[in-house]
Formats: structure tokens, C-alpha cells, sequence
């Protein structure tokens, strides 16, 4: 039964690797570089099936072309929230058309050990917390970009008096007629994005430890293996818990490349290798997966994120290099404008 055990978790850390190098990807190829058309192509298909935001792909403020700038910013926080959530529910879905209608055709050892030993609503609890582990970098970027604002006028220099767009705290990313922890955006914005921040962003690394360390003493129980072995069979014994630190880690990189947009691109580059950096050494220093093939893996994905990250410097333009990463802003509403525009036949 011990090897039994041990070989899911062989199977299944390779996977949560894969999981995790394209979430890095994402949040990485996000940098306001002009990267190669392929690179833009995967970054489109990857963030459809984790169901981050990507308004290269298509724009849901298309489906409502007469809102103005304030309009436009709340249908995309209210779609930034609703994707993941419509992601989770067709994955709640298929799963239960799987459990109701294919139970007995599985080919798989371990669906028919789920079957029978654990119910539809702990299934589809388990369900969730695998999506949940998916789409967290998504469901943070979201509620950080809450505050998310850019200063584009400092109020000072000889014509200081030509600056209208100098309010100090900056203007909001998503509409950049609104002023930050001003108005609407402190009124309705601000207590959405503590929530959100507390609940998704803290909350579910919170929820990961706290149902791992409810089992500590039962981790070598199969039921248990099955409902939390995603969290923790990969992972030696003393590090049961590493899960919640992996998506620490992730929010960092959120973090860096959501608030980064106001920085020198050259500068945002530089923090996202320094957090890929200091993950990868924390993770080797560490040494908390069980077996020697995904620790190698987990290094060389970090190895290859941080050349992606050195190498797109290649792509950056000269007048770009000194330009705030947040003056994609403008570049990101020309591209909604283009998403939004008919395609020629």
C-alpha cells in the first residue's frame, strides 16, 4: 500500500512542475516586451486554460462596446472574478457527468479507488481544490490589480502648470480617468479588493496548510491520500505543508508583475528574476520533494524562467528600456481596441 502511495505521488509531482512552470510562464511573457508572435500565441493559449486575464486574446468589455472607461473597468474586474469561477463550475460539471455516467468504464486504478471510497461532494470538494490550486495566480492577479495605480504626472518641472493628470496617489490601471483611493474606486473598489485580497490571496495558501496539518498524523492514510494527496504525497514527510509555500511564491511573482507595471521595465525584469531566483534558491536550499527526477525538473524550470526572463531584455526596445512598464497601459488599450475590431475576410 507505501508503494502504491509512493508512485501517485511520482506521477503527480511532474504534473504540479508542469501546473506551475506555466503559471510562472504567464506571469513572466506579461512583461511589457516585444516578444516573437509564438511567444504571444502560447501565452494566449495557456491563459485560456488557466483562466487568467489575457486582452491580447479578446476583451470582454467587446461584448459591451458603448460603456465608457469607468463601465469598461468594472465588466473586466467583474470577468476577472467570473472566469475562474465559470472555469471551476465546468470543472465541477464534467466531473460529476464522469462520476454519474462513466464510473465503471475508468481505466484508471485510482478514479475507481475515489469511487468507492468517497463520495460525490467530497469528490467535487477535492475537485475544487485542485482548480482552486490552478487558477490562484489568475484569481490574485485580479484582486491585486485592485491596486494597481500609475502616477502620470508628478506635478513638478517647468511646466508643471501644463500637468492636469497630477493627482499624487496616481490613476488606476483598469480606467485611467479614475483617481486611485478616490471616489468610486475607494467607495465600491478599495473594500472589494481587502476582501478579495484577504480571502483568495491569503485565505487559500491558509486553507491548503490547514487541511494538510488537520492530517499530519494521518498522511499515510489512503483515504486521506486521496482527498489531499495533490497537496502533499509529493513532497517528503516534514514538508507536507509546502504547498501553501509554493503559492506563496506564486504571489510574489503576481505581486512583482502586478504592481511592477509602474517601474522601469528593465526594473520589473530585474524584481521577477530576483523572486524566480529566490524561489529556486529556497526550493533547493529546502529540498522538500521526494524524489530526485521533479526536483530536477522544479530546478530546470526555474533555470529556464530565469532565462526567459534575462533573454526578453533582447526584445526590448532602446525608448522602451526607460518608460515605466505601466505605459503598456496605453499599448493594452490600443490592443483592446484592435481585439474589439472586426476581423477582415
Amino acid at each position: 500500500m507505501g508503494k502504491e502511495a509512493g508512485d501517485r505521488g511520482h506521477y503527480k509531482a511532474p504534473v504540479q512542475v508542469i501546473i506551475t512552470h506555466i503559471q510562472y510562464f504567464i506571469i513572466v511573457t506579461r512583461l511589457n516586451v516585444d516578444y516573437p508572435a509564438i511567444i504571444g500565441r502560447c501565452q494566449s493559449v495557456l491563459s485560456a486554460i488557466t483562466g487568467a486575464e489575457n486582452y491580447i486574446a479578446w476583451s470582454p468589455t467587446c461584448l459591451f462596446p458603448h460603456l465608457r472607461s469607468a463601465g469598461q473597468a468594472a465588466v473586466q474586474l467583474c470577468f476577472g472574478f467570473m472566469i475562474p469561477c465559470m472555469v471551476s463550475v465546468v470543472v465541477v460539471v464534467c466531473w460529476t457527468l464522469r462520476r454519474c455516467t462513466w464510473a465503471y468504464l475508468q481505466p484508471f486504478r485510482s478514479l475507481i479507488h475515489a469511487d468507492q471510497s468517497l463520495s460525490l461532494a467530497h469528490q467535487l470538494a477535492v475537485v475544487l481544490i485542485i482548480a482552486s490550486f490552478i487558477l490562484y495566480p489568475s484569481l490574485c492577479q485580479t484582486s491585486l490589480g485592485i491596486f494597481a495605480c500609475y502616477i502620470i504626472d508628478s506635478g513638478a518641472g517647468a511646466f508643471k502648470e501644463n500637468q492636469k493628470a497630477s493627482w499624487r496617489h496616481g490613476y488606476w490601471v483598469r480606467d485611467m480617468q479614475q483617481r486611485c483611493y478616490d471616489g468610486i474606486h475607494h467607495r465600491v473598489y478599495m473594500p472589494i479588493g481587502v476582501a478579495s485580497t484577504v480571502i483568495l490571496c491569503l485565505g487559500l495558501p491558509l486553507t491548503y496548510f490547514v487541511l494538510v496539518w488537520r492530517c499530519r498524523h494521518n498522511l499515510k492514510d489512503v483515504l486521506v491520500q486521496i482527498k489531499y494527496g495533490f497537496l502533499y504525497v509529493q513532497y517528503k514527510p516534514r514538508f507536507f505543508w509546502w504547498a501553501a509555500v509554493l503559492q506563496v511564491q506564486t504571489l510574489a511573482l503576481v505581486a512583482v508583475q502586478t504592481f511592477g507595471r509602474t517601474v522601469v521595465v528593465l526594473q520589473q525584469a530585474m524584481l521577477l528574476a530576483t523572486v524566480l531566483n529566490t524561489n529556486a534558491a529556497i526550493t533547493m536550499t529546502c529540498s522538500p520533494v521526494r524524489f530526485p527526477l521533479n526536483m530536477v525538473l522544479e530546478f530546470l524550470s526555474s533555470a529556464v524562467l530565469s532565462l526567459t526572463v534575462i533573454w526578453s531584455l533582447a526584445f526590448l526596445e532602446e525608448s522602451s528600456s526607460s518608460l515605466p512598464s505601466s505605459a503598456a497601459v496605453r499599448r493594452e488599450q490600443e490592443e483592446l481596441v484592435c481585439a474589439c475590431l472586426p476581423v477582415p475576410k
